[in-house]
Formats: structure tokens, C-alpha cells, sequence
């Protein structure tokens, strides 16, 4: 498309373009830009009981705040019942509070521990605060790949 619209502009003589640009070849930067990623297959497992598997994604910042200051929000979906808790966040610094509040909420109310979390790589669930957190529980930190939020699918 591109190549027979500079011919013709060459032709009209409105455009004035050199041989390189009228042989149709496509250089490799054109090709990797036209690449797509394969589709990901929809991921029917599902775990064993509640709390086995907390999925996490944190949204944010909102171009609009709530009317109580709110930008950022975090949610929560167990994979067994996908049952969803959703929390509104002030700051994104907030997270790591918020979940030492969910975590003991579901661990009363289930009288189950959380065994597995998983998120994306951002830094609210990569610092040394939370990953110490993680591991002082017993909790298996689950992470997507970069720029791959089909694994985290259950909470993107």
C-alpha cells in the first residue's frame, strides 16, 4: 500500500524519491513491527480450595480522583471461587498495608493461609518489604513475565 502510493506520488512528480524507496522490499524493522504475539490459551485450571491462589493486580493512577482522594486500586481474586475483593488506594504506597489488612481478614474468615500470590512484576509487589512479608508467611510468590498480562489474567 504504502510502496504503490509513493510511486504514484513519484510519477505525478509531487514527491520526489529515490530507487531504494520504490523497490518494495521490507526491511526487518518493518517486519518485527508487523509481528504479533501468538493468542494465549485460555487457562481453565482452577485451584483446589479457597486461598490456595490469590491473584493481584493494582490499577493506577486514575486521570481523576474519587471523591475521597482515591487514584489507585487493588484487587484481589481467590482462583478457587474467584470471589473478588477490590480496594481503593490514596497512594500506591498504600498497597503493602492494605494487603497485611486483606491478608488477615481471609486467613480469619477462611481459617485458611494464603499458600500462593500472583502479580505482575511491579515494584509494589517486588520490594524488599513485601517479598519479605511473602516469605516470612509461607507465601509462593507467582509472577508474570514482562509485558504479558495475559498471565494475569484472572486479576488484569
Amino acid at each position: 500500500m504504502t510502496h504503490s502510493i509513493i510511486s504514484l506520488l513519484n510519477k505525478k512528480r509531487q514527491l520526489c524519491v529515490t530507487s531504494l524507496l520504490l523497490t518494495p522490499t521490507i526491511c526487518s524493522s518493518c517486519q518485527l513491527v508487523k509481528n504479533h504475539r501468538l493468542p494465549f490459551h485460555q487457562n481453565d485450571k482452577q485451584a483446589s480450595h479457597v486461598l490456595d491462589l490469590i491473584h493481584c493486580d493494582l490499577w493506577g493512577s486514575s486521570p481523576v480522583s474519587s471523591n475521597l482522594g482515591y487514584k489507585y486500586y487493588v484487587i484481589f481474586v481467590d482462583d478457587h471461587s474467584r470471589f473478588t475483593w477490590l480496594y481503593p488506594l490514596k497512594f500506591k504506597s498504600d498497597f503493602f498495608r492494605i494487603f497485611i489488612q486483606f491478608q488477615k481478614f481471609v486467613e480469619t474468615q477462611f481459617s485458611l493461609k494464603i499458600k500462593a500470590f500472583q502479580s505482575d512484576g511491579g515494584t509494589e509487589f517486588t520490594n524488599h518489604q513485601f517479598r519479605d512479608h511473602l516469605l516470612n508467611c509461607g507465601i509462593h510468590h507467582q509472577m508474570s513475565c514482562p509485558y504479558t498480562p495475559a498471565q494475569n489474567g484472572r486479576a488484569e
